[in-house]
């Protein structure tokens, strides 16, 4: 395996992570108050 693709596929994967976190942080307040 490539390191270089590996790694860049981990650190998208940990990005698109972050942005749901953020998304459902920012549900949760709108929703739940």
């Amino acid at each position: 395996m490539e390191v270089s693709g590996w790694d860049q596929l981990v650190r998208l994967w940990e990005l698109i992570v972050l942005v749901c976190k953020f998304l459902w942080g920012v549900l949760r307040l709108l929703g739940g108050g």
